[in-house]
């Protein structure tokens, strides 16, 4: 009876370190555990976020102005765009995180995945300044793809995916959108360099090349399409200026179109040399953000014809076979037979 009493108690002494393995995590790894699956904060889902603020590292404000995102600059009132697509997509993360892997309740366990103070803190504002999903990202989890995260009304802590905290935790210039204009350069159709002295067309034909349409047909030189090609899709600007310089938009040094496969056009507006001479104003035409761009990226694109297109090939030099004898190699030449009769006459 003994025997069987104390089975039972180590029994039982197994079930509770397995319950506390599950819930405390003392190892910080992540425990296999499968929650409902249930939305950590389903108001991102019915409202809309309009202001978030990041306390970690690096101290954010971010505000929705018309579907684009701002992140406040070094001073009241100062703002500059954001990574819009970078913002939307960490939104994305957090409205996709649920409850599903629970790892701890036990808010003495915090400091090991980074979730109390010394986590970065995310607030998520709708238009009337309501909290609508607020929380502390940690550390990377075991596989250095997700984060621990506890919401900031509870003791849960859960991992949840896609790199939270690089999202969220950036330096203000890095928030910043500095691209004039981002494409795919193979979706790029058709580019229009539209210049003081003159306007270029080019195509990209079926084989994927380049070719010239006018105002001459030929060939572009490959190196030349390269360079071209990955200036255009990744157009990134050097600083933001201020929205009130004389850019000289009205009479642009340069235009830049750019015409996508889906025969959606964008246009870039190349203007003045700004007050750092090596760069000039650009921006694109429907918005009101403008930047300085380096020189050396304007003058890629403003090469003359000659470094452009590929050179003609030479001609091939004429047939003369039928004018010209051909050479009688020294070993089939005709001897001179003597004949040594006739020296004796």
């Amino acid at each position: 009876m003994k025997n069987k009493d104390f089975t039972i108690l180590i029994s039982a002494l197994v079930v509770l370190l397995v319950l506390l393995l599950l819930v405390a995590n003392p190892f910080k790894g992540r425990v296999a555990t499968t929650g409902k699956g249930e939305m950590l904060f389903p108001d991102l889902l019915s409202k809309d976020a309009v202001t978030i603020s990041v306390d970690g590292k690096n101290e954010l404000l971010l505000w929705n102005q018309d579907g684009e995102w701002l992140v406040q600059g070094e001073q009241d009132g100062e703002w500059f765009p954001a990574d819009t697509a970078g913002v939307n997509r960490a939104l994305r993360s957090i409205i996709a995180a649920t409850d599903r892997e629970l790892v701890s309740r036990n808010p003495e366990k915090q400091g090991i995945f980074e979730v109390d103070s010394t986590g970065t803190k995310v607030e998520i504002l709708d238009a009337d300044s309501m909290s609508i999903a607020g929380f502390m990202v940690g550390k990377s989890s075991t596989d250095y793809s997700t984060n621990y995260l506890r919401p900031l009304d509870t003791d849960d802590v859960y991992v949840v995916g896609q790199r939270l905290k690089s999202q969220f935790d950036r330096a203000r210039r890095a928030m910043r959108q500095m691209y004039v204009l981002k494409v795919e350069r193979d979706e790029i159709a058709r580019i229009d360099l539209i210049r003081e002295d003159d306007s270029l067309s080019l195509e990209k034909q079926t084989d994927g090349s380049w070719a010239l349409t006018s105002p001459e047909e030929g060939k572009v030189q490959e190196q030349y399409s390269n360079l071209l090609l990955s200036t255009v899709s990744n157009f990134r600007g050097a600083e933001i200026a201020s929205p009130d310089v004389e850019a000289g938009f009205e009479t642009p040094y340069m235009k830049v179109v750019v015409v996508l496969e889906d025969g959606t056009d964008r246009t870039i507006l190349i203007g003045a040399i700004s007050e750092n001479e090596d760069r000039r104003y650009t921006k694109l035409e429907e918005s009101k953000w403008i930047y300085e761009m380096s020189g050396t990226r304007i003058d890629n694109m403003n090469k003359p014809l000659d470094e452009i297109l590929e050179p003609e090939p030479e001609p091939a030099p004429a047939d003369s076979s039928e004018t010209a004898e051909p050479a009688v190699p020294e070993s089939e030449a005709k001897v001179e037979v003597v004949d040594e009769t006739a020296k004796t006459e």
